[in-house]
């Protein structure tokens, strides 16, 4: 019989791996999205991207999206190795 310790233990392991996976696919959203919006607005695309406020500013939440994305991607590693 396994006691109360090991089945938390396998419920907080089961939850972990489940966060991975999310991340993992909630940390490509953003790159769908952008596509959809090329393909079925563009419209909407063109005045975030071709002129100079627009792009400086997509550029700076992309390195900002890009830095968060790859600090999860560091716990992940992290977690992993301990």
């Amino acid at each position: 019989s396994r006691g109360v310790s090991a089945l938390t233990e396998d419920d907080l392991l089961a939850m972990i791996a489940a966060k991975k996976t999310e991340f993992q696919i909630m940390s490509r959203v953003p790159y769908g999205i952008i596509v959809y919006l090329r393909l079925c607005a563009p419209a909407m695309v063109t005045g975030l991207y071709h002129n100079s406020f627009g792009s400086v500013f997509m550029l700076i939440m992309f390195l900002a999206y890009y830095g968060l994305r790859e600090w999860g991607f560091w716990m992940i590693r992290r977690e992993e190795a301990v």
